[in-house]
């Protein structure tokens, strides 16, 4: 078959948006998205030009049933496949949220405050609208449906693309920035959902609880070594998400927000208002992560605690959880 009219509509408007925003894995991905969400196109085979998407895009789209292909075959009037059949999908363990109610928190650490870094302070009152976020981290099994789905890379230290035997349960590593917003708009399109990565200030107050919360962790003002997964502990090595759960858990149910991993937040590293602190790593260079790890000592788990690194980093004690929309 050749192209219908609304194929090469579709193509054309795909190469307009090549040209006017570029390469950005968000911006595609939203674009991908929002093809995938019209069945009837779906339906009746849309050709896709494939100039400027790249792997995890195209991964995305075969999974769809969608044809990547040049615009110059279409424009050559050459003969298209039709897309193939979807794989059977496989079974999509989505993260369980709770509600973070509307209405005020304590953003940062008190001035004066003996632990407290300098890119804590000052400490500031924000006001926030209702999400939900992750009750847990986003674990192994979560992560492998994505993989499986896809053919998105997998963590490195996984063989054959699969997780170590046995870890299922523990908080997924080894992901970047990119991978966690790969696996957010993943879900966001397989459920119906709108799933992304929170805020800087939508984990805190996840964290720590509403007005008037001053907490340093999730449990209390008090270090106590064991409620969490730090450096302290020993175990040298992520847990399960659900070990601490009786201990390490904030006043609005989150579990492992102190420990275990640092979390990826969708916050660029940047200073809070008022802040005379300095650093060459403010801008949109380092995204904000939250809670410390297995690695860190207790300093780092604290609520108020600012971790940052490069969207493209990956580590054995860096994940993320994830905030749901609608």
């Amino acid at each position: 078959p050749t192209p219908g009219p609304h194929q090469l509509r579709l193509a054309v408007e795909v190469k307009d948006w090549d040209a006017s925003v570029g390469v950005d894995v968000v911006n595609e991905f939203a674009l991908v998205i929002r093809l995938l969400r019209d069945e009837r196109l779906i339906d009746e085979g849309v050709i896709v030009s494939a100039k400027g998407f790249s792997r995890p895009a195209r991964d995305a789209a075969r999974t769809h049933g969608i044809c990547l292909l040049e615009l110059a075959d279409l424009e050559r009037g050459q003969p298209v496949p039709l897309p193939p059949q979807p794989p059977a999908l496989i079974p999509v363990e989505e993260p369980e949220t709770l509600l973070i109610p509307p209405g005020p928190f304590w953003m940062g650490s008190a001035e004066g405050d003996p632990l407290a870094g300098p890119n804590e302070v000052p400490r500031h009152r924000l006001e926030l609208p209702a999400y939900r976020i992750g009750r847990y981290p986003v674990t192994n099994l979560q992560y492998a449906c994505f993989i499986r789905q896809t053919g998105y890379r997998p963590p490195e230290h996984w063989k054959n693309g699969e997780f170590p035997q046995g870890l299922e349960d523990h908080p997924v590593v080894q992901v970047s920035y990119e991978d966690a917003l790969a696996y957010c708009v993943w879900l966001s399109t397989v459920t119906g959902k709108h799933y992304r990565l929170p805020t800087e200030a939508e984990w805190e107050k996840a964290a720590r609880g509403g007005l008037p919360e001053t907490r340093r962790y999730p449990w209390g003002d008090e270090w106590e070594p064991d409620r969490c997964n730090t450096k302290e502990l020993g175990k040298g090595r992520t847990t399960p998400v659900t070990e601490f759960e009786a201990v390490n858990r904030s006043p609005f149910g989150a579990v492992d927000m102190a420990g275990n991993v640092w979390e990826w937040t969708g916050s660029w590293y940047e200073p809070y208002p008022g802040s005379s602190h300095e650093s060459l790593h403010y801008g949109q260079t380092h995204r904000v992560v939250r809670g410390g790890s297995w690695k860190n000592d207790c300093q780092a788990a604290r609520v108020s605690c600012r971790g940052r690194y490069p969207p493209t980093v990956r580590r054995p004690y860096l994940g993320f959880r994830v905030v749901q929309e609608g």
